[in-house]
């Protein structure tokens, strides 16, 4: 929904505030201690689903929303690749630079809700739409935890993909073409001596570049080995010749984040 100015909410310590919003209510507020910090937005999408929405609010009176937030104009052809995790990317709003922010999920009553159904606009009209939607919302919270040694090794590849992304290149190309990247731990991320595999996942076999293995060569080189990475590899597949034991073997690299596992 698009609205001239949705109030997002959020709690910060005052005495060490983390964003320029609590930065500025903790300058107002010199006793410190936690603080409510309020900063508007352009507009919000529900994410609860919808059986949660209709069922009786005496049971499930509230919905979940994220604000829409908007983001420079490089930023957004990843987003809406779905290569960053944080954000979404509605095809409706394709025109405006606005996501929705998966790190500032809200709650709302359903009476509340209601208040703004002559605002209400779709954030997608195709099925395809709706599943990549579920699909990114679902991934927020699945995503895989990787192993901190992991997170630095393949932070150099990271920054290469979002750098040359949107370039006028091949391999900035070939980079907007894939629909996805995925890495296998052989034998698993737990084992003293771990090979690598990237798969740069496209749609299907027919839409993989006859020179993919040149690129996917050259960014796996940019992954310097060490301690118990010993070797790694990649390929470019399409989805209709991966199986399916392989395809959930791998877990998927999103840019603006790789999450380490914790203990």
């Amino acid at each position: 929904m698009l609205i001239e100015a949705f109030p997002v909410l959020h709690l910060a310590d005052l005495a060490a505030p983390g964003t320029p919003e609590a930065e500025r209510l903790a300058a107002e507020t010199p006793e410190g201690g936690m603080g409510v910090v309020v900063v508007d937005a352009p507009g919000f999408v529900v994410v609860s689903q919808t059986c949660d929405i209709v069922r009786s609010c005496a049971d499930r009176p509230y919905v979940e929303v994220c604000p829409l937030t908007e983001l420079p104009d490089e930023a957004m052809p990843l987003v809406r690749r779905g290569r960053r995790g944080q954000f979404v990317a509605l095809p409706t709003l394709s025109d405006a630079a606005l996501a929705a922010d998966l790190d500032r999920v809200t709650t709302m009553e359903k009476s509340a809700l209601v208040q703004f159904q002559d605002q209400r606009c779709p954030g997608v009209s195709t099925e395809a739409e709706v599943r990549d939607l579920a699909e990114a919302l679902a991934r927020k919270r699945g995503r895989a935890a990787f192993p901190d040694d992991f997170v630095a090794l393949i932070a150099p590849l990271q920054r290469r993909i979002v750098e040359r992304h949107g370039r006028d290149s091949d391999e900035g190309r070939f980079l907007r073409a894939v629909r996805e990247i995925r890495v296998r731990a052989v034998p698993d991320w737990a084992a003293e001596t771990v090979e690598l595999e990237l798969l740069f996942i496209f749609d299907a076999l027919a839409t993989v570049p006859a020179d993919a293995d040149v690129s996917t060569q050259a960014l796996a080189k940019r992954v310097v080995l060490r301690g118990r990475y010993a070797d790694i590899s990649a390929r470019s597949v399409g989805l209709d010749q991966i199986s399916a034991a392989t395809y959930l073997e791998a877990d998927r690299l999103d840019l603006d984040h790789l999450s380490p596992r914790v203990g």
